[in-house]
């Protein structure tokens, strides 16, 4: 696609959006993003280079730190995951779309126990971020398309962990409506900022607590600040989200 065929999408794009959205929404647009979902990794050269493109907080989870080129690749350990989630930005967001290729592309089981749901959680945290839902469908076809190939899969795997991303695009822009309601709420009351990693942390608490998903819903709607003593898992959702905060910024309930 040609410089000029982008600009003047991005430019029908905005004129249907808020005036306050449109940064958001060049931010989107211009991002890494897009290279990610085009990348061949079969490419190892180009791929190696887009990954280069990254911050170095993140490149130094697929390169070998004892290597002063960059040339040695590696993928990540397990316990490497969680920090790249967390981030919570269209930038990790697209350094997990590579690494979810690559992880599917090598048959590699670590794929279904930690990077699809990093993968999926992070789609989650951008969907609060309101122009991208403008791209949330097709992103969500390509993941299901391109990175979970049902047919490709040995049926013993399939058994053990059933993908996430074998959601249809619609039951998942119904997922994403109520994460967002949930999101819009908690910042309402003060519990979280707007920040897309505050959004993405609430998501992975209530994703992680489904049990405790009525009664936090039922919290919020009833929240009263003079009464903070009736809202005992806004309390625990509060301290847990503290934990990734720094004590400047943490919040009192």
């Amino acid at each position: 696609m040609s410089n000029m065929t982008r600009d003047c999408i991005l430019e029908n794009l905005s004129k249907n959006i808020p005036p306050a959205q449109v940064k958001q929404l060049k931010m989107i647009w211009c991002s890494i993003l897009w290279d990610a979902l085009d990348i061949d990794v079969n490419d190892t050269d180009k791929t190696a280079q887009l990954y280069k493109r990254f911050p170095l907080n993140l490149q130094k989870h697929v390169f070998d730190i004892h290597d002063v080129s960059g040339a040695q690749r590696r993928l990540p350990r397990s316990n490497e995951i969680p920090p790249i989630e967390r981030q919570y930005s269209i930038v990790s967001f697209a350094f997990l779309v590579i690494l979810s290729k690559e992880f599917i592309d090598q048959a590699y089981i670590r794929y279904f126990e930690d990077i699809e749901p990093a993968l999926i959680q992070s789609y989650y945290a951008l969907c609060s971020v309101y122009p991208f839902h403008l791209f949330s469908y097709g992103i969500w076809k390509y993941l299901g398309k391109h990175i979970y190939r049902k047919e490709e899969l040995a049926p013993e795997v399939l058994a053990l962990f059933p993908s996430k991303l074998a959601l249809s695009p619609d039951v998942a822009a119904l997922l994403s409506v109520s994460f967002n309601i949930m999101v819009n709420r908690a910042r309402e009351i003060g519990i979280i900022n707007s920040t897309m990693k505050e959004s993405g942390l609430f998501i992975d608490f209530i994703r992680r607590n489904t049990e405790k998903i009525h009664q936090i819903e039922i919290e919020m709607t009833l929240f009263d600040r003079s009464n903070r003593g009736n809202s005992p898992e806004l309390k625990i959702v509060t301290e847990h989200l503290n934990k990734f905060r720094t004590p400047s910024h943490r919040i009192t309930l």
